[in-house]
């Protein structure tokens, strides 16, 4: 389907240069065109459904967001072994238990903390001798 805006011609099915869908390279070059929400909506389903990595620490979150148990104990190495998370843990993760701190406020959060806690989990504790750390689901 072709449409029109601000002198330039697109189809809504087709992907520009850099992947995404022709609606979204033509709005981000004609922002100054009038468009109605029908022109928006193949955008906004595509920014929803499409989730960057935000931060290094996404696929220990999407780790715990799929586990159904309570209680997850995790080895040191099991989180940065590439077969099972593999989120490469600073030396202060190994030294620091600060670094594993449950942080309130939403705002001031390291992202380490925002991993965990943006999914309903909290570190219940840390084992320096054994390298474990031990996560646990909280309820609001």
């Amino acid at each position: 389907m072709a449409r029109r805006f601000a002198n330039s011609t697109f189809r809504s099915d087709s992907t520009s240069s850099y992947g995404f869908p022709a609606t979204f390279e033509m709005l981000s070059r004609h922002t100054s065109a009038i468009f109605s929400i029908h022109d928006i909506e193949p955008i906004a389903f595509f920014l929803c459904e499409r989730r960057t990595r935000l931060s290094k620490y996404d696929a220990l979150t999407e780790f715990l967001n799929r586990k159904l148990a309570d209680c997850v104990p995790l080895l040191f190495n099991d989180i940065e072994d590439e077969d099972k998370i593999g989120v490469q843990l600073p030396k202060a993760a190994r030294e620091h238990a600060a670094w594993w701190a449950n942080e309130a406020n939403a705002k001031t959060r390291h992202y380490q903390c925002r991993a965990w806690t943006e999914v309903g989990w909290k570190v219940e504790s840390v084992d320096f001798t054994k390298v474990l750390v031990v996560f646990v689901r909280f309820r609001n």
